[in-house]
């Protein structure tokens, strides 16, 4: 049998290493969580925000696809605008270009998707050399009736506040069907 005070300075050592140790691992999990949330995060961050080339190849490939079809903005109050409006109901992408008006300093370009008569939020207007451009995937784009563009308080608003300066009705047929 070892001495007591050597079974107590063992027992000591044992007991600090073992924390020591407990601690070790904790903050090598935590470090390890850490940077798993970083790497994850960065993922997500580079699918939100992909720079403007990579951007403009999906928005191209959506346009170019066989089953997306092209219908033309209607101006109510402009009438030097051009714009079309591409939808693709098996991949449930819209994208809308305007060309012709130019942003407002104290104003948004809110986009409405009327389903039902309803009117709800699809967006803000945004700009890009020079011309006005809203890409979304609503839940059932084949049930959208039209889309009303309105000029809004900057940041957009809840319900619409002014007249509709454009439309696009999706119940008429579309400028051009690919396939």
């Amino acid at each position: 049998m070892p001495p007591l005070a050597l079974k107590r300075k063992l027992k000591m050592k044992f007991l600090l290493r073992s924390r020591l140790f407990s601690f070790r691992s904790k903050k090598l999990a935590f470090t390890a969580a850490a940077l798993c949330l970083l790497l994850i995060s960065g993922l997500v961050l580079k699918g939100l925000f992909m720079s403007p080339k990579e951007e403009m190849k999906k928005e191209m490939a959506f346009v170019m696809d066989p089953k997306t079809v092209q219908y033309q903005v209607k101006p109510k109050e402009h009438r030097n605008v051009k714009g079309y409006v591409w939808v693709n109901p098996e991949s449930n992408e819209l994208l809308l270009l305007v060309n012709g008006i130019q942003p407002i300093s104290e104003k948004d370009y809110q986009v409405w998707i009327i389903y039902n008569r309803e009117r709800s939020n699809g967006g803000l207007i945004q700009w890009r050399n020079g011309m006005g451009l809203l890409y979304v995937q609503p839940p059932n784009v084949t049930q959208i009736e039209n889309i009303a563009v309105t000029v809004e308080p900057k940041g957009g608003s809840n319900l619409p506040t002014a007249p509709d300066a454009m439309l696009v009705d999706l119940k008429e047929e579309p400028v051009n069907r690919i396939y």
